[in-house]
């Protein structure tokens, strides 16, 4: 029905949350064939990366309702992030956890009240790169890096590329999203394989019967 009218923009609140992994790819394919047919654009709200960069061309990562990183997607799910961003990208579920470059960062701390925002950066309270008082004082500035790509935090574009990134280049499936593959070390989005739906698909068009259990 929200195509009905052919909307010039759609606004996705989490379409895809408490899906199971099948399920969410059948959601997402068929987001990306009306969106082709339509030529709506989509505003597509999640706290899955695996799923934004899924759909999403530009991404914008929020915190405490500011914007605190901006850019292509592709250049926002590569180091540098910002901290926030790279809890984010954390806490998607990788099939080799022990493939991940570095442990997985977690966040302590109570989340802030968003009518009383700390001073400073609002992420520095739960912030894994604390700086020090900087942080806390001073509102973070935003710093442009390639294609346009921006972060709005104090450590230096080039010191979180080195934080972040780690020399092991092994190929990371996200558990949530078979179809998204990220590289450790640069995270780097590959060409995406075929979804569960896609195989199933031209499984029957070849004449091939598939079951499955649950």
């Amino acid at each position: 029905r929200a195509f009905a009218a052919c909307p010039d923009v759609l606004i996705l609140d989490e379409p895809v949350s408490a899906l199971d992994v099948t399920v969410q790819a059948a959601i997402l394919d068929l987001l990306e064939l009306l969106q082709h047919a339509s030529g709506s654009s989509y505003l597509f709200i999640s706290h899955d990366l695996a799923a934004v960069s899924r759909l999403a061309d530009r991404v914008a990562v929020m915190y405490l309702g500011q914007v605190i990183e901006l850019g292509e997607a592709g250049d926002v799910l590569r180091p540098p992030h910002h901290p926030y961003t790279e809890a984010l990208l954390a806490a998607v579920p990788a099939i080799e956890a022990a493939a991940l470059p570095h442990a997985p960062i977690r966040l302590s701390g109570e989340v802030p009240s968003a009518i009383d925002l700390p001073g400073g950066c609002p992420f520095h309270t739960r912030c894994p790169r604390l700086l020090g008082p900087v942080c806390a004082e001073e509102a973070p500035p935003w710093q442009v890096g390639s294609a346009g790509h921006q972060v709005r935090c104090h450590i230096p574009l080039g010191e979180l590329a080195v934080l972040q990134a780690g020399e092991d280049s092994t190929v990371i499936t996200l558990a949530t999203n078979p179809a998204i593959e990220i590289a450790a070390g640069d995270a780097s989005v590959a060409e995406r394989r075929p979804s569960p739906t896609e195989e199933f698909d031209e499984a029957a068009e070849a004449g091939e019967a598939e079951g499955t259990e649950g």
